[in-house]
């Protein structure tokens, strides 16, 4: 599968588990739903404020769009990641060492 099909499918797969419809996602993106529909298709790119947004909108790091199986894609908003048999684990910020106020250290 290409990179532009695997980002869409990802993207498809989170669009449906938010409930949202094509025209409210397309809505908040600033594109058409042909647009957002070629983007589930693999035909066309996220810009990366598009990519940022729609994060944003189903509550995921960019990363869990780009690259799910990597540990860090697998972090929710919350930094709750999921294993492949659906368990969370809370991931601690690796930035709490650094900055301990200011992570939850």
């Amino acid at each position: 599968m290409g990179e532009a099909a695997g980002v869409g499918r990802r993207v498809q797969q989170l669009r449906l588990g938010a409930g949202a419809a094509l025209d409210d996602v397309a809505g908040a993106l600033g594109v058409s739903v042909r647009e957002l529909s070629a983007v589930e298709r693999g035909d066309r790119d996220l810009a990366d404020t598009e990519l940022t947004t729609f994060a944003d909108f189903v509550g995921v790091s960019e990363l869990a769009i780009l690259e799910p199986d990597s540990l860090l894609g697998r972090l929710d908003a919350e930094g709750l990641a999921r294993d492949r048999r659906g368990r969370t684990t809370r991931i601690p910020s690796p930035y709490a060492a650094i900055h301990p106020r200011q992570h939850g250290g």
